[in-house]
């Protein structure tokens, strides 16, 4: 019996194979019956594992890996299933404690607006409206766990002893004591602005898991269409507009402005001439109204516009 390929089988349930690997995986399964029904065995284990976000830490993933190299030394196909799946139960379990700790001593809060939140440890966080956020009444043992839906802006008290974790739906947050912004409200996308600080991003589980390290002035994304970490130099203006309540620009493309006004008043923009799109444009405004912004913007460029309430188009 070959040894059992655990990283491409696992990558294969997360859709990350690449192609050389993906023809590697079939040629093991291809070489009998017992390894694909040994396959589809542990995908279900795998998929029920998946439904309560079981996430695998690298001592976990080690260990997985150890039991391979022991089970292909020894020859025990059927001993390595059994290892894996035990594995794999033994985190659902931790997960189910963990729940039912959290339903007796957890607190929520859904931020109808912006809302201001302390955390046990005196910690800051500003909720932007949707938002919601599930913390413990007090932190024990030798970390800071919180769970974040929607955006928020945070200002952790600094304890090196104690790190400070944020878990979102598709990824995980890991700081000692910094100023961020964390933006999980989108479905298919997840974004990570630090202002001060150091600041561990990172997603996927098992052997997949991606991290990056983001410092001051920098912005990670996820994107759950290639479930790709990234960093870059955070470049945009106004990526806290909804905390300051100001938007501004300076000699930004009129496409660039209407991006963020769009993003920022889920509104719609069309421009009727694409020309304008390379107009640069300068100004401040704050965030109540977004057909005065548009308004403004028009009688500075000696343009017009139309609206039917949250679709405009840009006219001469």
């Amino acid at each position: 019996m070959n040894k059992v390929p655990i990283q491409l089988i696992l990558q294969s349930f997360e859709d990350t194979l690449s192609a050389t690997d993906k023809k590697a995986l079939d040629d093991w399964l291809g070489q009998s019956a017992e390894n694909q029904t040994h396959y589809d065995e542990l995908e279900k284990t795998y998929t029920a594992s998946r439904k309560i976000a079981v996430n695998f830490d690298t001592n976990e993933i080690k260990a997985l890996e150890n039991v391979n190299r022991r089970i292909y030394r020894n020859k025990t196909i059927r001993v390595f299933w059994r290892a894996a799946a035990a594995v794999v139960l033994l985190l659902l379990a931790s997960q189910f404690i963990f729940r039912a700790q959290m339903s007796r001593n957890w607190n929520e809060v859904v931020a109808e607006q912006k809302q201001i939140v302390f955390l046990p440890d005196s910690s800051k966080v500003i909720l932007a409206e949707n938002a919601s956020l599930r913390f413990p009444d007090s932190f024990k043992g030798n970390t800071r766990k919180i769970i974040l839906s929607g955006t928020a802006y945070f200002e952790i008290t600094k304890n090196p002893e104690k790190p400070f974790h944020i878990n979102t739906e598709n990824t995980e947050i890991e700081v000692l004591g910094t100023k961020f912004l964390v933006n999980a409200n989108e479905k298919d996308l997840e974004k990570v602005l630090v202002d001060e600080g150091k600041v561990a991003f990172s997603s996927g589980s098992i052997l997949s898991r991606q991290k990056v390290i983001l410092t001051e002035n920098e912005i990670g994304t996820w994107n759950s269409k290639n479930h790709q970490l990234n960093e870059q130099v955070n470049t945009k203006q106004n990526s806290n507009a909804w905390l300051s309540g100001r938007l501004s620009f300076s000699n930004l493309p009129l496409s660039e402005v209407l991006t963020t006004l769009e993003n920022h008043f889920s509104v719609k923009f069309t421009l009727a001439d694409e020309s304008f799109a390379n107009i640069k444009y300068s100004g401040q405004f704050n965030t109540s109204n977004a057909e005065n912004i548009v308004k403004t913007i028009c009688l500075t460029l000696n343009l017009s516009y139309q609206t039917d309430g949250q679709n405009f188009v840009i006219k001469p």
